[in-house]
């Protein structure tokens, strides 16, 4: 009997050693199922503070409470009301507000793509100011600002953007669309559309003139490059010695205006 209790002990303690070990080799369950840990939330939400690292999505970067309610809207579906949206020409093109549901989802994609790869830097590189402004449901505005394409302005400085071409190749077809539908105060007068390979070029340009009016745009100055302007394809000759004017008369229909720049032989 005594050698029997004493067997029956060394089994427990045998089978007690063995769960420890069986214990001590599982894996935390996040690992063993393969689970990511949540992503860095967004100042003033309940996610968490996010880290700002290289190539950060400009949702995420943009760290405000209106640009975390932005995200959780989109994700649960409460499309904002509308958005405003502005690629600004030197002044020259006008702003327009979406209100299609789809158009605004397709908007939000766009900016939901850049990114902000890296640092920011404290300086001012341009007198143009683009910005895609959304309205909630609730009236709270979720903003995204920038100086200049490729450059977002936040929080007092400017950071370099990336995967932003699409987004101002759809704000540009937007206001070209306006532009298009809206209608002239009086009969002969015409839109003028600007095209530049730069936005810093042109310093004026109007958006419309009589047939015959003679338009003028103003340029700026370039010390080491060409500046070449072309009205439907046909070059115009600077009207002043400085080489910053140009002007040309308009015709009874709509043009568009092309500015680009050659660098002279040698230059920077």
């Amino acid at each position: 009997m005594k050698c029997l209790h004493t067997l029956s002990r060394v089994a427990v303690a045998l089978f007690a050693s063995v769960l420890v070990l069986c214990l001590g080799c599982a894996k935390p369950a996040e690992e063993a199922t393969g689970v990511e840990p949540a992503p860095a939330g967004s100042k003033g939400s309940d996610e968490g503070p996010v880290t700002i690292v290289e190539g950060t999505p400009l949702i995420w970067f943009v760290d405000t409470d209106e640009v975390a309610q932005l995200r959780s809207d989109m994700q649960e579906g409460r499309i904002p009301t509308s958005c405003n949206v502005l690629y600004d020409q030197s002044g020259t093109l006008p702003d327009v507000t979406v209100t299609d549901p789809d158009t605004i989802k397709a908007i939000y994609e766009l900016v939901q793509g850049m990114v902000v790869p890296e640092s920011g830097r404290a300086m001012s590189v341009t007198d143009s100011y683009h910005h895609v402004i959304f309205t909630l449901q609730d009236g709270t505005r979720a903003a995204f600002n920038f100086e200049g394409v490729h450059n977002l302005y936040w929080d007092g400085k400017n950071y370099p953007v990336a995967n932003d071409d699409g987004l101002w190749a759809l704000v540009r077809q937007l206001q070209d669309e306006q532009i298009a539908g809206s209608s002239s105060v009086e009969d002969g007068v015409y839109h003028i559309a600007l095209e530049a390979s730069d936005d810093r070029l042109v310093s004026s340009c109007p958006t419309s003139a009589r047939a015959g009016e003679l338009v003028t745009i103003t340029t700026a100055g370039m010390a080491d490059a060409e500046l070449i302007l072309k009205v439907d394809g046909i070059r115009l000759r600077p009207s002043n010695g400085m080489g910053t004017e140009f002007q040309f008369e308009m015709p009874d229909r709509d043009v568009t205006v092309t500015v680009s720049y050659r660098v002279y032989p040698g230059g920077a």
